[in-house]
């Protein structure tokens, strides 16, 4: 004897949504948090490391010249 089909859409109908909400909620929360971004600069990059190692794998001197921005002056893109 199988389930009764009402059972089966059920099931679905609530596991589907709870699967999509749980997901969401899971990458919001290993979102990283970038208030700090809006008072303080790093002192480093993920693009700025990157440039660091290419420059040593081709063997050139890399200076990096580095100018802070306030919030403010950040285009908004939508």
């Amino acid at each position: 004897m199988g389930l009764p089909i009402k059972k089966i859409l059920l099931w679905t109908a609530i596991g589907i949504p709870a699967l999509l909400v749980g997901g969401a909620l899971l990458i919001y929360l290993n979102l990283p948090d970038v208030g700090d971004l809006i008072t303080n600069n790093p002192r480093t990059t993920a693009l700025m490391v990157q440039r660091f190692r290419e420059a040593k794998k081709s063997r050139t001197n890399l200076v990096i010249r580095q100018q802070w921005v306030s919030f403010a002056k950040i285009p908004k893109l939508f």
